[in-house]
C-alpha cells in the first residue's frame, strides 16, 4: 500500500514535518485532509468566478459590437430601421449580471454532503437563506 504521512515529531530539512512512507497515522491523515479541503474550494471558487467575469466580459462585448453595427443594419436596410432600433435597444436593455445569477456546477461545494446540510438549513451555494 502505498500512503504517505506526516511525522511532526522529527523535524528535516527546516520543516518541522517529514513524510514517511508506508506509516499510516490517522490523525496526520485528518490533518492533511482540513489543509486539503478549503485549499480545493478556494480553487473552485476562483475558477466560478473567472468563469462569471469570462461570460460577463462576453456580453459586454456583445452589447459593444450590436452597439457600433446599429448604423450599418439601418444603412443596408432603411424600411427597417425602426425593428433593428427596437430589437438592439431590447438587446442593451438587458443587465448581463442577472444572466449569470444561475445555479452552476462551478458553484456547489466540493463535498456532495454540505450540499445536502446546506439545502437542508434552506441556504443556497452562497450562504445566503433561500
Amino acid at each position: 500500500m502505498l500512503a504517505a504521512t506526516i511525522d511532526l515529531s522529527q523535524p528535516t530539512n527546516g520543516l518541522p514535518f517529514s513524510i514517511q512512507p508506508g506509516k499510516l497515522n490517522p490523525a496526520t491523515t485528518v490533518a492533511l485532509f482540513l489543509l486539503m479541503v478549503p485549499t480545493i474550494w478556494l480553487t473552485r471558487f476562483a475558477a466560478a468566478r473567472h468563469h462569471q467575469l469570462f461570460q460577463l466580459k462576453e456580453h459586454y462585448q456583445f452589447k459593444y459590437s450590436l452597439a457600433m453595427a446599429v448604423d450599418g443594419f439601418k444603412k443596408q436596410s432603411p424600411q427597417y430601421a425602426d425593428e433593428v432600433a427596437a430589437v438592439t435597444f431590447r438587446n442593451l436593455s438587458f443587465n448581463p449580471a442577472d444572466r449569470l445569477s444561475g445555479k452552476s456546477a462551478a458553484s456547489d461545494h466540493p463535498n456532495r454532503l454540505l450540499t445536502k446540510i446546506m439545502d437542508r438549513f434552506g441556504m443556497n451555494e452562497n450562504g445566503e437563506r433561500k
